[in-house]
């Protein structure tokens, strides 16, 4: 894509961007930024940029097999660029907005993997997500086996003996590998998978707001999953909208109508839907 189809970028929304045929990772993301924590943001100045890393990227990948040229990127985007992890402040939410991980070059695995994953598009390698658990990293093929690359470790490459490893450490999981964490990572899961971490993060600081705004992201992507539903209405609670979480909770049980939480998602949704009246 050329700098000047960028700017249509400004004009979408989320759920427009997601609901194209073919929706773009990072236009996603930076979407979802604006529309969550940065209104002034616009997409097409960071797509433009990634462009002319993308350009630089280019020439200093003149190789001719993936692996060789899949090392080439991580080198320059952590190490030209300096793209890192940040470990100190993991749960500061900045590390998930693509526009903040670009301008301040510290993100979270899952940040730092779709940039790698934009590059490796605009500059022709083949690369995958691969969702670990409590962990994301990617992968590059080169005739047919998988070579992982960690993006927060600065674009280490890990062997597949090692990964059990890294989760153990992650998570302190110590059970049997899944062979099904290997496989590749779609951008819709990609996506509720950043929009969770925000959710996750808002909430663990009260920031009720932002959190209700990830969570309705989550719905435009997933709207089948009815835990949205639930999950936003007491959030909305949280927020000091009764009315509002009453009709997502409603929502939820016209879904779900036989979960297990019903009795007590209804019970809710009717205390909350009396204090929304008598405030109105």
């Amino acid at each position: 894509m050329n700098p000047e189809d960028q700017t249509d970028v400004d004009e979408l929304t989320f759920a427009e961007e997601v609901n194209r045929p073919e929706p773009g990772l990072v236009r996603a993301a930076l979407l979802f930024a604006r529309e969550i924590a940065y209104p002034d943001l616009r997409p097409s100045r960071y797509l433009m940029r990634l462009d002319e890393w993308a350009e630089a990227a280019t020439f200093h990948m003149r190789r001719d097999k993936p692996l060789e040229r899949g090392q080439a990127l991580a080198r320059f985007l952590f190490s030209d660029l300096g793209v890192e992890g940040n470990d100190e402040e993991y749960y500061d939410p900045r590390n998930s907005y693509l526009n903040e991980v670009m301008d301040r070059r510290l993100g979270i695995p899952i940040a730092l993997s779709a940039l790698f994953l934009h590059l490796a598009e605009r500059t022709g390698l083949e690369a995958e997500g691969i969702g670990l658990p409590g962990h994301f990293i990617v992968a590059v093929r080169d005739d047919n086996i998988a070579h992982y690359f960690d993006p927060f470790e600065g674009g280490a490459q890990v062997a597949e003996e090692d990964l059990r490893e890294m989760i153990e450490r992650r998570t302190g999981y110590r059970g049997a590998f899944n062979p099904e964490w290997l496989q590749p990572v779609g951008i819709p899961a990609m996506l509720a998978r950043m929009l969770y971490n925000l959710r996750g993060v808002y909430l663990g600081q009260n920031e009720w707001p932002k959190a209700v705004l990830a969570v309705e992201r989550l719905t435009l992507l997933q709207p089948h999953v009815a835990a949205h539903r639930r999950d936003l209405g007491f959030i909305l609670a949280r927020a000091g909208r009764p009315l509002a979480a009453a009709e997502q909770l409603s929502r939820y049980l016209l879904l779900e109508p036989d979960a297990d939480d019903a009795a007590m998602v209804r019970e809710s949704m009717n205390a909350l839907a009396a204090r929304g009246g008598r405030l109105n």
